[in-house]
């Protein structure tokens, strides 16, 4: 087996001007095999851009100002409950609106586009958290949905950790 080369060329009709601008490219490979085997590599970001610091970009609990950690009180039901937390891209301690019409906005989606989220858990198996990421163009980056197991109804200490990652090529 060997490697090749596929040259790509992107094709973009209408108005092209300025930055930013990102394609994500994505190799998704078949085999000739018996039974065939499918291979989806890693999508990858372009621009010709240039790159941009980072130093401003946060992210954040509260759409206002920067909030690094979120403590929340949920009243037990004796069933599961649910809450919706969602996160914000903060720029210079603002909100970063990807859906803005303007150079800023187009810079919130870029840098939104390029961010790489991981989430540890949480330290008690009674709290879950699932992450629903939103469209580049919205305000938020994701809505974390915490869900809690209270049908014990006993007093549950959790923490859970999030890990973002700003990236830039």
């Amino acid at each position: 087996m060997g490697c090749d080369s596929l040259p790509v060329k992107f094709t973009v009709t209408g108005e092209v001007s300025g930055c930013p601008w990102l394609v994500t490219v994505r190799v998704i490979s078949h085999s000739a095999t018996v039974p065939p085997e499918t291979y989806i590599g890693p999508q990858t970001p372009v621009s010709t851009c240039p790159a941009q610091s980072l130093t401003p970009y946060d992210i954040s609990w509260d759409q206002n100002y920067v909030v690094k950690n979120k403590v929340i009180r949920l009243q037990s039901t004796g069933g599961m409950i649910e809450k919706t937390l969602p996160t914000f891209l903060m720029k210079d301690g603002k909100l970063c609106d990807g859906g803005q019409a303007s150079d800023e906005g187009a810079y919130c989606r870029f840098v939104t586009q390029m961010l790489t989220f991981s989430s540890s858990g949480c330290d008690n198996g009674k709290v879950t958290v699932t992450p629903n990421r939103h469209p580049i163009t919205d305000k938020e980056v994701h809505d974390m949905v915490v869900h809690v197991d209270t049908t014990e109804r006993q007093p549950i200490d959790s923490t859970c950790r999030f890990t973002y990652v700003l990236n830039m090529f």
